[in-house]
């Protein structure tokens, strides 16, 4: 049994526009495709990864839809205090003792009871797997709800709830193996903030990535929440600068942050100002996937 290939989305700084369109929220988690051969059930990655072993109890929620062949496209999330949270299920997703409650939000079948239901439009195959769901009902397994209309207003309504973005979708398109034409439209949410440069770290040999050191104040006290990847252009802007110290200030509180990491810094004075995007801070503190947006204060 081979894994299935999923239909990709292109990603897109904005909705789309126009009719013919359903929305739904994109969920921060890991992409799961399931196949169901002769009751066999496999779980795949996107990358086509088996999960199969992993995950025991999403493929016991699986074989209790009771289908002899069977496809599904979804998303599995981690929940913690009733909202998806991806720090939780990386940290764990596939250790059983320590796991959060998963929920496998299902948003597409492209196959059902020996039928390819690839070239029905998605609208009809929502509808299929919605009654499928909702007659076997298993509390790990979602219908992934969707909705129509100004899809501008619906993502910022998502933004303002604090998801990750929205997925739009052709309401009468097939669905592609492996395709990214299109027919599924990613836009995500980006948030950013604005931090403390207090150091630097020289990309290595071979490659083009340094990382900036940001930070916050609380409380009076500069606190290190995370390296921002950055071109190795800037940081050797950066050197040149005469904001370099030999050490770290003595306000400078490192104790969020791994002593590995802290290896082949550069401390600055806070000087200089930075925007991140970011998708928040996991349990730790850190600053999860920081992209820089931009400098704020003269090199």
């Amino acid at each position: 049994m081979s894994p299935v290939a999923p239909e990709l989305c292109k990603f897109q700084s904005a909705p789309p526009t126009g009719d013919g369109w359903l929305v739904e929220t994109k969920f921060d988690g890991y992409r799961l495709l399931t196949s169901v051969v002769d009751r066999k059930v496999r779980l795949w990655s996107r990358n086509g990864v088996e999960w199969t072993g992993r995950l025991p109890e999403v493929v016991a929620a699986i074989q209790s839809l009771g289908k002899k062949s069977l496809q599904l496209d979804g998303e599995l999330i981690a929940v913690r205090a009733g909202r998806d949270e991806f720090s939780a299920l990386r940290r764990t997703a596939f250790r059983p003792r320590r796991r959060q409650p998963l929920q496998y939000m299902v948003f597409d079948i492209p196959f059902l009871n020996g039928r390819s239901l690839r070239e029905l439009p998605l609208i009809k195959r929502k509808a299929i797997l919605n009654d499928l769901l909702s007659r076997n009902p298993h509390p790990l397994l979602r219908y992934t709800e969707h909705h129509a209309g100004d899809a501008a207003k619906l993502f910022a309504a998502a933004v303002a709830h604090g998801f990750e973005g929205i997925v739009c979708k052709r309401v009468n398109s097939p669905y592609r193996d492996g395709a990214r034409n299109g027919d599924w439209i990613k836009v995500k949410a980006k948030a950013f903030d604005t931090f403390v440069v207090v150091g630097y770290i020289a990309a290595q040999v071979k490659s083009r990535t340094a990382y900036l050191t940001a930070a916050l104040r609380y409380d009076g006290k500069l606190v290190c929440v995370g390296l921002v990847p950055v071109s190795s252009g800037l940081v050797k802007a950066l050197a040149k600068t005469p904001h370099v110290l030999a050490r770290p200030a003595p306000s400078l509180d490192l104790r969020l942050v791994e002593e590995k990491k802290l290896r082949g810094i550069v401390w600055l004075k806070p000087h200089i100002k930075i925007d991140v995007y970011h998708r928040g801070l996991d349990e730790s503190g850190m600053l999860r996937r920081p992209t820089l947006k931009a400098v704020l204060t003269g090199l």
